[in-house]
């Protein structure tokens, strides 16, 4: 197989995407070209790359896929990502058949959401306010509020512009993974934002991002929004999650333990599908139902037999 195939595939498929994304392409068909090596990229050799993932690096037992080298999760992408390469190798004339259909997925339970801990969230706050200078604290502050607040994804906050921002009504307009997005935030963030606008002009910003990098002068990456919320974990001695996707789960599971519907959420978190939202969360939701069969359940008019 010709590895120059995937870096021209990753180039194509990638334009305008995040370095993540590339690299997690990369990643993927570099397990398939490992495997192919000088072999052609036929139906015969894929079905032993896909029996190669699901035997030797993943063990079956019974019915059931027992993590090995690669969790069953894994399998499924780097299959996934297969055949998004082989329907391109073939829009792009590099094979005269469209083998991604003979690509067969592994059959995998929605992945539990990691969310970080309530108490967590408490002690990273906490960390934030008592370190760094005055405006650091500001800053670092309102990206944690900001993520608390709104549930997004890291694009989200690091997209950020002051053109989008409307603290007067809560609104604020911003992009995430290539697509233009609401996010709704309240008064503490609010707050907390306009502490951090306070001392952002003290950088001379050569951009109109909201936060921040004070090394650059330009929009805080998502690398050091990550850095930040580690070093925050680590002084406040928090060993859980605490990168921003969790940030994300724990905003969706308090949403629903608060009282908000999972379509209100599908809409709040630009889910494409509120299938999206139910296969991820409804697990949260579920205590919400007991609560409300309890107290909603037509046998509570009935008296119990003596």
């Amino acid at each position: 197989m010709n590895n120059s195939l995937i870096e021209q595939f990753v180039e194509d498929v990638c334009a305008g995407k995040t370095n993540e994304t590339a690299q997690t392409y990369r990643t993927k068909l570099g397990q398939l070209a490992r495997f192919m090596k000088s072999k052609p990229i036929t139906p015969e050799n894929l079905k032993a790359f896909q029996k190669d993932l699901l035997t030797r690096k993943t063990h079956r037992r019974g019915s059931k896929y027992i993590e090995g080298g690669l969790s069953i999760f894994t399998v499924k992408t780097t299959l996934q990502t297969t055949r998004h390469f082989c329907k391109w190798l073939f829009e792009n004339k590099h094979i005269k058949q469209d083998l991604a259909k003979t690509i067969r997925l592994p059959q995998t339970p929605p992945p539990a959401p990691k969310a970080i801990r309530g108490d967590a969230v408490t002690c990273m706050v906490e960390a934030a306010l008592n370190t760094g200078e005055d405006w650091q604290r500001a800053r670092n502050v309102a990206i944690l509020f900001f993520l608390r607040d709104t549930g997004c994804r890291i694009g989200g906050l690091v997209n950020a512009q002051l053109p989008g921002l409307d603290l007067d009504h809560g609104i604020i307009e911003t992009y995430e993974k290539g697509k233009n997005i609401t996010l709704y935030i309240n008064a503490p963030t609010i707050q907390a934002i306009r502490m951090w606008l306070d001392y952002r002009p003290i950088f001379r910003p050569l951009t109109e991002h909201v936060f921040i990098s004070h090394r650059t002068n330009q929009g805080i990456t998502r690398l050091g929004v990550q850095h930040m919320l580690y070093k925050l974990a680590r002084i406040a001695h928090v060993d859980d999650r605490s990168n921003p996707h969790a940030w994300r789960h724990a905003f969706a599971r308090d949403f629903l333990k608060n009282g908000g519907e999972i379509t209100q959420l599908a809409g709040i978190m630009h889910h494409s599908s509120i299938w999206v939202t139910t296969n991820y969360y409804a697990r949260w939701d579920m205590r919400g139902l007991k609560e409300a069969h309890t107290k909603n359940s037509p046998i509570n008019s009935l008296e119990v037999p003596s």
